[in-house]
């Protein structure tokens, strides 16, 4: 669980889109381990209709998911 200082700097700080090269740095992993994630339902993401290889985390679903797998 995020504590809340941290969580209330990551929203000030985070854009409100994040591409999947975005999330990648932050978390220190490889774009394919994001896609891993969005594939297993872990993270969730939105595909770009007009690219069906592009997808979009709100900053939202990512601290969500930061503060299911997280120990800060």
């Amino acid at each position: 669980m995020l504590e809340e200082r941290t969580l209330s700097e990551l929203t000030e700080n985070l854009p409100a889109i994040l591409t999947i090269k975005d999330t990648a740095s932050f978390l220190n992993c490889s774009s394919l381990t994001v896609r891993r994630l969005i594939r297993e339902n872990a993270l969730r993401a939105y595909q770009i209709p007009e690219d069906r290889n592009q997808w979009n985390i709100s900053r939202h679903d990512f601290l969500d998911y930061l503060s299911r797998h997280s120990n800060l």
